[in-house]
């Protein structure tokens, strides 16, 4: 950490001049007399202490690599934490696919995923409380053998269905607050198609 963060270590949350010196140090050389760190260091102001040295340390990691990649993420990370609900480890999974996307297309790419911050939390806590069908695959298989000793096989599709020999059922399953609930969802589905081949429901003709 550089000796110009260290100063503030044992203070209180930076206001907007503190912030705008301190991104002034690392954003340079992208910096001019109409384009200043003013808009980025007023929003990261009302943070508290803790998000601030968060935020700073980052814009110093990702200037040692791009001076305007460092720009763009200081001017999106308040929306991004916002959308992120100040979770420390879902902002470094949104600055690493950052970084990521940097690394393999350049640029443009990297600025997509700053700007795309509402998505990625949607997608990030989607995959945090729901259940990939992947991971529970061979345990539902084994689930439903044991109802009647009949194997089926737990397939991915988009439309939950049986044809008799085959169970088809979503690829993730995230409806529900908790990996518990959306696991027992995952169960409930099963045995409903599961019951459809044993007492062949889906025969009769409802019209």
């Amino acid at each position: 950490m550089s000796d110009s963060l260290q100063a503030y270590n044992n203070t209180g949350s930076l206001d907007a001049e503190q912030m705008e010196e301190q991104l002034d140090h690392y954003l340079d050389p992208v910096l001019s007399f109409r384009r200043s760190a003013a808009g980025p260091a007023g929003q990261m102001a009302l943070l508290n202490y803790s998000d601030q040295q968060f935020a700073l340390h980052w814009v110093a990691v990702i200037a040692d690599t791009n001076a305007e990649f460092a720009y763009q993420y200081a001017a999106y990370f308040s929306a991004a934490i916002s959308y992120l609900k100040h979770d420390h480890e879902a902002l470094e999974s949104w600055i690493i696919e950052a970084m990521s996307a940097y690394d393999e297309r350049g640029l443009q790419l990297a600025f997509k995923v700053l700007k795309n911050s509402r998505e990625f939390a949607e997608n990030y806590f989607k995959k945090q409380q729901g259940i990939v069908l992947e991971d529970i695959q061979k345990l539902l298989t084994a689930f439903v053998c044991g109802l009647n000793g009949r194997s089926l096989k737990i397939e991915a599709a988009e439309l939950t269905c049986t044809d008799t020999e085959s169970i088809f059922l979503p690829e993730m399953i995230s409806a529900y607050a908790s990996r518990e609930d959306n696991f027992f969802y995952y169960k409930l589905l099963t045995v409903y198609q599961w019951a459809q081949n044993w007492f062949g429901s889906w025969r009769y003709d409802l019209s």
